[in-house]
């Protein structure tokens, strides 16, 4: 009995897989949601591109949507999916978004009061990214935690 129960839970997470790797990206969907963000309409533009496959784009597009999904996460409230958007957006490692994913945690967790975490991350920047854009931004915002 254990044995065909695991069998069946194999096969279902097989064919999820497969499924998940073989969808076609919607372009409809992504530009909806681009429109949506565009207009302000944060839980529109979540509803269009969160269910989006990033597998089936390029990394260029699968950033654009992670960067938008934090966004809109971040204007309603829902600053734990922001943070995993922003999450998955840092583990795509394109460079031109690594100190911007960061500074954008920063700055979410010091407005839901976790200052502490936010200044080690402000601090990460400091070290880690010395030619960015940001470093002026971070050392203000440590000196002001």
């Amino acid at each position: 009995v254990v044995t065909g129960m695991i069998d069946e839970d194999l096969s279902l997470d097989i064919s999820e897989n497969f499924i998940s790797s073989n969808v076609v990206f919607d372009e409809g969907l992504y530009n909806k949601g681009m429109l949506a963000y565009n207009n302000e309409e944060y839980d529109k533009c979540i509803k269009y591109l969160k269910p989006l496959s990033l597998d089936s784009t390029s990394k260029r597009t699968s950033s654009n949507i992670l960067l938008l999904l934090s966004e809109s996460y971040e204007k309603i409230g829902r600053y734990k999916q922001a943070l995993n958007s922003l999450n998955k957006l840092f583990d795509l490692k394109v460079d031109k978004y690594s100190d911007l994913v960061l500074i954008k945690k920063a700055i979410i967790y010091r407005n839901i009061g976790m200052k502490h975490k936010a200044q080690e991350i402000f601090q990460i920047i400091l070290s880690d990214y010395p030619d960015s854009r940001y470093i002026a931004f971070a050392e203000d915002e440590i000196k002001n935690i």
